[in-house]
This record gives structure tokens, C-alpha cells and sequence, in this order.
């Protein structure tokens, strides 16, 4: 098969997400929780308002009696406050839906064919990427998880030196339709440490690789420049620095763990939970003996997901509170 027929049919594939959208128009189903209920309301009321550009010492009218400042909402120069300027507003969720299925699809599949030659054939790499651009994570959050491979393919072609210029234009342009503290933050750290100890290893400096990547924050920041004056310079408290450090009692942060293992968390609840847990219990059993690296390092990613959930679950742990209410960054 082609290269181009094998794109497109990945890309019809990875739209057939939003098919029931298109059908059923307003008569489909929407997420509610932390979607319908507010996300989309904020985005309404910030045009009907006329606050998209407010200044950063406004407040935002119809919200509360008008004492919800403007900084508690996403900038102007978020991609996605745009589609709701231009469309009403299931128009806007449907077109946001769609770019961001064709961009998981776009990453995933490029990322797999340039960066994993001889590890997984490229008919698997179509299937993955349509796989992973159907999975149904939260819908205000645009690329800041489904677009990480579309980064990642952009930061590692800069590493080695190739497709400099269309990389550079990904990590120009996905940053204004993701989130910096919604996932991206977390993509970078772990990108950092990750390339700092290939860098020690190898008593090498790819100055091209961190030139890109200082920008990049840079240009996160100017972007987030609403939430950094108000978590640095606001004097009103907001939504950001009222957080509640949680309540669960050991038993119940041991649930959490498996629920959260299982299920996924509320904002990217994987439908196909069975298929991956099954998926899971097989290698793990394949590679329980095995000593090669390849083994060694399936058992470490294996290790890292159940870490990250039991991380999450003790985060609600009522014995961090003391902690919590001392060391505000934790």
C-alpha cells in the first residue's frame, strides 16, 4: 500500500470518532462533567461578553455576580477560545474534535514510521495511530496529550539533526491549540530529564535540540501569560491557589489506586480498558522470566503505570494534609 492511501485511510478512519456528531448533530451524545457544564459555558460567556480580550485586572460579567477574573480562564491566543469566536457553539466542539483526532492520528503514525523503523512494521503503525486517535480523552484539553507524539516525533527529528524546518514548525504551532499545565508541563519535564541523562551518558550537547526546547517554553509562557500573572502577581485569590488536599483514608486511597488502574481517570476514561488490561496480563506474563533488554524494559514501563496510579491515589491521602498545607507546591 502507498504512503499517501495508507495516510488517508488512517485519517478517514480517525474521523469516524466524530461520525456520530455529524449524524446526530445536537442530539449526540456530549460529555457533561467538566465539559458541557462549564468548559463550554466559559468559552460561550467569554464571547458574549466580550471578554476574550479583557485586561488582566477585568473580570468576566454573568459569572458569579462578575467577580471571576478574566486570568481564571484560558488566553486569547488559545486555539480553541478562537472556534467559539467563529462558530456556534457545537459547530466549534465538532470542528476542535476533528482537528485533534486528525493530529493524534498525524503524530502517532509519524512517529511510529521515522523513530521505530524495525521495531513495529508499518501496517501496525496505522492501526496503532488510529487506535490512539479514538481514545476519548477530555475535549477541552486539545493536544496537550493527544498531540505528545506529534512533539515527540518534532523534538527527536531535531535531535538527530533531520526535517529541521517542518519540525520546527509542529513545535511552533501545536502550543496554541494544547495546554501547558494540562499535560504539556509534564511531557517536557520528563522530555528534559530523559535527554539530560542521554546527554551525560554521552558527554554530547545537541545545542539545536535545547535551543528548540527553551523556545518552546518560552513561547508556553507567553501563551499562558494570563495564569502566570495570576499565580505570581494577583493579590485576589482564584481557582488556581484553592485546591482541597483531599480526604481519602487509607483503604480508600488503595481503591482509588485500582480504580484509577483500571478504569483511567474521569478526564481520559479508556473505553477499552479490557483490551489493554488483557493486553497487559499477557506481556507481563511473556516477559516475567525473560532477561533481555527488551524484557527489562517492558517490566519498567510495566512498574512506572502502576507507580503513576498509586502516586495519584495517595495524592487524596488525608496523612499528606499536614504536608500539603505547609509546602503549598506539593
Amino acid at each position: 500500500m502507498r504512503e499517501k492511501t495508507r495516510i488517508l485511510i488512517g485519517l478517514l478512519l480517525a474521523c469516524l470518532y466524530i461520525l456520530p456528531m455529524v449524524l446526530l448533530g445536537e442530539h449526540a451524545h456530549v460529555r457533561i462533567h467538566d465539559n458541557l457544564d462549564s468548559n463550554i459555558t466559559w468559552y460561550k460567556t467569554l464571547v458574549d461578553t466580550n471578554s476574550i480580550y479583557a485586561s488582566l485586572h477585568a473580570n468576566v460579567p454573568d459569572l458569579l455576580n462578575g467577580v471571576v477574573s478574566r486570568n481564571a480562564f484560558v488566553s486569547e491566543f488559545t486555539g480553541i477560545v478562537w472556534l467559539y469566536q467563529w462558530f456556534q457553539p457545537f459547530t466549534a466542539y465538532v470542528i476542535s474534535q476533528t482537528l485533534v483526532r486528525i493530529f493524534a492520528f498525524l503524530g502517532m503514525y509519524l512517529l511510529l514510521r521515522d523513530h521505530a523503523k524495525g521495531v513495529i512494521p508499518k501496517s501496525y503503525a496505522l492501526w496503532v495511530a488510529v487506535l490512539f486517535s479514538w481514545t476519548p480523552f477530555w475535549p477541552s484539553g486539545m493536544l496537550s496529550t493527544l498531540g505528545m507524539p506529534l512533539l515527540l516525533w518534532a523534538y527527536w527529528n531535531i535531535w538527530h539533526g533531520r526535517k529541521i524546518k517542518s519540525s520546527a514548525f509542529v513545535l511552533l504551532v501545536v502550543p496554541f491549540y494544547s495546554s501547558f499545565v494540562l499535560g504539556i508541563v509534564f511531557f517536557l519535564a520528563t522530555l528534559a530529564i530523559y535527554h539530560m541523562v542521554k546527554e551525560i551518558r554521552a558527554r554530547s550537547f545537541h545545542n539545536r535540540f535545547w535551543i528548540a526546547y527553551g523556545l518552546q517554553v518560552l513561547l508556553y509562557l507567553l501563551i499562558e501569560y494570563r495564569l502566570v500573572f495570576s499565580m505570581l502577581w494577583e493579590e485576589e485569590p482564584t481557582s488556581r491557589n484553592d485546591f482541597e488536599t483531599g480526604n481519602n483514608g487509607f483503604w480508600a486511597s488503595i481503591r482509588l489506586f485500582f480504580k484509577n488502574l483500571v478504569f483511567g481517570h474521569t478526564h481520559d476514561r479508556a473505553v477499552q480498558s479490557p483490551i489493554i488490561l488483557l493486553t497487559l496480563l499477557i506481556v507481563g506474563f511473556l516477559v516475567f522470566r525473560q532477561k533481555d533488554h527488551a524484557a527489562r524494559r517492558i517490566r519498567t514501563l510495566m512498574w512506572f503505570l502502576f507507580g503513576l496510579s498509586l502516586w495519584y491515589a495517595f495524592w487524596f491521602y488525608e496523612g499528606w494534609n499536614p504536608l500539603k498545607q505547609h509546602v503549598s507546591l506539593i
